[in-house]
């Protein structure tokens, strides 16, 4: 086993442990795909376009389930009622990609 199919295989068994990942929907509709993710919650930050604060979040994305390149101002669904919007991608590699997350609603 290579390193790239080890990577990939020690990110499927983390996405397993439900203590680390959560389930979570990227995108709505026909193109909606749920899968498990990890996420960081990063705390909060002021949100210029709402007027309040948000929380922000970063979340690894396993490249074997999502497939294609996440987009800027997706929705991602989290289990548990979260929703959040993509803000950036933070970094890309061979088995994940990282998404930098903002909150749909802020807090006053």
């Amino acid at each position: 086993m290579n390193f790239k199919e080890q990577t990939r295989k020690d990110l499927e068994n983390i996405l397993m442990a439900e203590e680390i990942s959560d389930v979570v929907v990227l995108g709505t509709g026909d193109n909606a795909i749920e899968g498990r993710a990890v996420l960081n919650m990063s705390g909060q930050s002021e949100a210029e376009w709402g007027g309040g604060s948000s929380m922000t979040a970063t979340a690894v994305l396993p490249k074997s389930v999502f497939t294609e390149e996440p987009k800027i101002h997706d929705f991602l669904f989290v289990e548990g009622g979260r929703t959040y919007r993509i803000d950036s991608i933070v970094n890309e590699s061979s088995v994940a990609w990282t998404v930098q997350l903002v909150s749909d609603l802020k807090a006053r």
